[in-house]
């Protein structure tokens, strides 16, 4: 009794949080999005990545199911929010067909914003002030040094993405 009541409580409460990813990373099955903190997402307005979002992206091309794979890029489906806007994906960057990311192409990173861009960029410019669709890069290494807004690949979503290489 004793020990089938030790093996319940091991897979009801244990093994939960033993497999749950690091930093808010909850995976689902595998047809559901991961859920990412907000927090991940903290200093993108200024194309800063967080720690937390590194982090995110380095369990994404370790352990993630891509949604597609692109050349330069893998896109996971995931559920968070950006400035109070409702996320359903994530790009990263990628240098080569194995996920290698030490390479200019590999700090690019863009969330896809479940709202058409009219709506995106209304919300932004109301919460921030800033028009995203307007690119602010550095003069000489022409990165961006705040996210770029631009329409999705459908007319019910939009994409702000930051490529911040390194200057």
């Amino acid at each position: 009794m004793i020990r089938t009541s030790l093996i319940c409580f091991f897979v009801l409460i244990l093994a939960p949080a033993l497999t749950s990813a690091q930093h808010d990373i909850t995976k689902t099955r595998e047809s559901n999005p991961m859920q990412i903190s907000n927090r991940a997402f903290h200093g993108f307005e200024r194309c800063e990545i967080s720690r937390e979002l590194s982090d995110v992206r380095n369990t994404l091309i370790a352990d993630g199911k891509p949604l597609r794979k692109k050349e330069g890029v893998w896109i996971y489906a995931i559920k968070s929010q950006i400035m109070g806007l409702p996320v359903k994906a994530i790009e990263i960057g990628v240098c080569d067909a194995s996920g290698e990311r030490a390479c200019g192409w590999g700090s690019y990173v863009a969330v896809v914003i479940a709202q058409p861009l009219k709506e995106t960029k209304d919300h932004l410019e109301k919460k921030t002030g800033i028009d995203f669709t307007k690119e602010k890069r550095h003069e000489e290494a022409e990165v961006t040094l705040r996210p770029i807004l631009e329409a999705g690949s459908t007319a019910n979503e939009s994409i702000l993405f930051c490529d911040p290489g390194s200057l």
